[in-house]
């Protein structure tokens, strides 16, 4: 981390390139209806930091395994596989990104391109004994992929850039922030209000680990966003609708450095009794 004139820290990369590898599990409950279901799946994630300037870093991100560890029901298990099929095209990245983690350039688009249009023709066989195409159930227009801004969006809500490389990078410390996210169903942006705070870590000495504490509530999410994008589920009919989401993440940050070398997160969001989750990540550095 570095200082600023305004006795804040910075929390940015110190190294001019390396690599670093990553594992994180996500744990999720979620209540949809009278039905709960839990999930756990598992990432694998080495980056290869090629050089790091005064306003980017330009990087490249494998995903080397991305598993389901358990898994309650058999629609989630064909939602994991239609999805993990269609992440492949993500899974040899080479970027560029501000200092915030924001991503800029997508250095090999054409690369992504071409994965893209063969991963789209694979067949997927879900229970129920259905075979499709995986272009026919992850719907993805061709220009997201073609279109470099949009194709920034859906590599940006990657949880590699969701939950780490994008959330703690370019933040000051002491501090506070907002961030947009998207809800879990993935069809209400809404804004984070965030604190962050510092302290250290216990049997490390501050000049070697550096505890980074981000915590916070969303912005008020007014009641006809809410319904026009979940008023609609039938499993939420008779309930009044709000929209409660939180955010609460530990992370350990390595002085010299300035790789994560762990962290835990926990997200949850509340609309009503009959929809609301919960998800815990765990990150650590290999």
């Amino acid at each position: 981390m570095a200082w600023n004139l305004f006795g804040q820290e910075d929390i940015r990369l110190q190294v001019q390139e390396g690599k670093k590898g990553y594992e994180m599990k996500m744990e999720t409950d979620l209540t949809m209806g009278n039905t709960s279901f839990t999930s756990a799946i598992f990432y694998r994630w080495e980056v290869f930091l090629h050089k790091n300037t005064a306003d980017s870093y330009h990087l490249s991100l494998l995903t080397l395994e991305h598993s389901l560890l358990e898994n309650s029901s058999p629609a989630l298990a064909d939602i994991y596989m239609a999805t993990k099929t269609m992440m492949e095209m993500f899974s040899e990245l080479q970027l560029v990104t501000d200092k915030s983690g924001r991503i800029k350039e997508v250095s090999n688009m054409e690369a992504v391109r071409t994965k893209f249009e063969r991963v789209s023709k694979q067949p997927l066989s879900f229970s129920g004994g259905v075979t499709l195409r995986a272009d026919q159930v992850y719907n993805v227009p061709l220009s997201d992929i073609t279109t470099e801004e949009k194709l920034i969006k859906r590599v940006q809500a990657m949880e590699f850039f969701d939950i780490f490389f994008g959330s703690i990078y370019g933040v000051k410390v002491p501090g506070s922030f907002y961030r947009e996210r998207l809800n879990y169903l993935r069809n209400l942006p809404y804004h984070l209000k965030l604190k962050v705070t510092t302290g250290d870590v216990p049997g490390k000495g501050p000049e070697q680990v550096r505890a980074i504490a981000i915590q916070g509530n969303n912005v008020p999410v007014s009641e006809k966003e809410i319904t026009k994008a979940l008023g609609s589920l039938p499993f939420v009919a008779g309930h009044p609708l709000k929209f409660d989401a939180s955010f609460m993440g530990s992370y350990a940050i390595d002085n010299k450095t300035g790789w994560l070398q762990h962290a835990e997160i926990m997200t949850s969001e509340f609309v009503a009794p009959t929809l609301q989750g919960r998800t815990k990540y765990t990150i650590n550095a290999l």
